[in-house]
């Protein structure tokens, strides 16, 4: 959880490495969430241009995002799938 809070303070801080290192940690993770979720639905441009969309809305709301109600992780995750049921 601390180095989330430390993420998410460089992000609020607009560090430009911050958001690269948020994409280097979580693409893995929300490849594996929005497969599971669309499985072959989607060809890969499309899966892309959803976490291309995800990470520039972490990018605009970090400021506002408050882990106490929750994790950087889940945050992203919720993202990537109200994105993924717009597809």
């Amino acid at each position: 959880m601390a180095e989330e809070e430390k993420l998410l303070m460089r992000l609020k801080n607009r560090k430009r490495n911050a958001i690269d290192e948020a994409i280097e940690v979580y693409t893995p993770y929300l490849s594996t969430v929005l497969y599971n979720m669309l499985g072959n639905r989607l060809p890969k441009e499309d899966i892309e241009e959803i976490l291309s969309d995800v990470f520039v809305t972490l990018w605009k709301n970090a400021d506002t995002i408050d882990l106490e109600k929750g994790t950087l992780r889940a945050y992203l995750a919720a993202v990537a799938r109200n994105f993924a049921l717009k597809n």
